[in-house]
């Protein structure tokens, strides 16, 4: 996020707006960081003649990254008379931080106290493919961060958890991936994250010790153009030993994870997501098919790797 230039520039106000598109003057900067850059800015005096000094003066200053993105902007509102006694001083804030990470689209997500989605807030991307993070948005506790990369993977960062950056993540150890399904070993003090957009998700936890884990299941929906994120009513776990038994763990929707206690050992987990919109079933086809019976036959047919649709009238 370096600061590499900056624009200082003065406009006249009459009668209410801009007088004209052109500043009074301006003065641009280069260097090495925001203090660098303002010290040239400010370093400079900005000389220039109202035809009226009792003319309001607005005094506009930016600074920029590499990446031409406006990382700081700075106003000062004056009399240009006042000049003669008083310096104006100039009042900077930041815009939107540009994340190190490169994607294709950016958005904070605002749940509800179901820990539903309530609000979207889609992030610009600048030149460099960097989403500008707003620093009010910094610690939100019911916020998500939702970045899609170009090649379609999704990564959630939850805003108000920093531990969530600097906890151990829970990987797959196999090199090999059913779709959908996470395998993941559990250790104490760990959470238990699973997100899934387009298949159920399932689970193989493996319990090396007796533990407590955090829970926190999400279904991605896609409705309306927009990026939903669901939870299931409930998980079903299952030890992989047939000697225990199956137990039901309901998930409150007013809460957004929920803390399971596990012996040693395996267990399968699936997950209830009955209502919630997530991988709704669909009705099987009950038109008619192809191979007899009178009408229209209709029959989806493949061929070299594209799918057409072809009718037969049958006598």
């Amino acid at each position: 996020m370096c600061i590499t230039c900056g624009l200082t520039a003065a406009f006249l106000v009459a009668c209410g707006d801009l007088f004209g598109d052109s500043p009074l003057t301006y003065v641009q900067a280069r260097g090495n960081g925001a203090e660098n850059v303002l010290d040239q800015l400010f370093g400079v005096e900005l000389v220039y003649r109202l035809f009226n000094p009792l003319d309001v003066v607005h005094g506009y200053t930016w600074l920029y990254n590499s990446c031409d993105t406006t990382v700081f902007s700075g106003y000062a509102k004056f009399v240009g008379v006042s000049l003669e006694t008083n310096t104006p001083t100039y009042e900077i804030w930041m815009n939107g931080v540009p994340l190190p990470s490169t994607v294709q689209s950016a958005e904070v997500l605002a749940l509800d106290e179901n820990g539903q989605t309530a609000n979207r807030y889609p992030l610009e991307v600048d030149k460099c493919n960097e989403p500008l993070f707003y620093e009010w948005m910094c610690g939100a506790p019911n916020g998500l961060l939702v970045l899609k990369s170009p090649n379609g993977v999704l990564c959630i960062y939850r805003l108000g958890d920093v531990s969530v950056f600097s906890s151990p993540v829970l990987q797959e150890k196999s090199h090999w991936q059913i779709a959908g399904h996470h395998v993941l070993d559990l250790m104490p003090g760990h959470t238990a994250w699973i997100a899934e957009a387009y298949y159920l998700p399932t689970a193989l936890f493996r319990v090396p010790e007796k533990l407590k884990t955090t829970l926190d299941v999400y279904g991605i929906v896609q409705k309306d153009s927009q990026l939903l994120l669901v939870r299931p009513l409930a998980a079903i776990i299952t030890p992989t030993d047939p000697t225990l038994p199956q137990w039901v763990v309901n998930l409150d929707q007013s809460r957004p994870t929920v803390d399971v206690p596990f012996e040693i050992g395996e267990y399968r987990v699936r997950f209830d997501w009955t209502g919630t919109g997530f991988m709704e079933p669909g009705n099987l086809y009950t038109g008619p098919m192809s191979g007899g019976g009178g009408g229209m036959g209709v029959s989806p047919s493949t061929a070299e790797g594209q799918t057409t649709t072809a009718a037969a009238e049958v006598p």
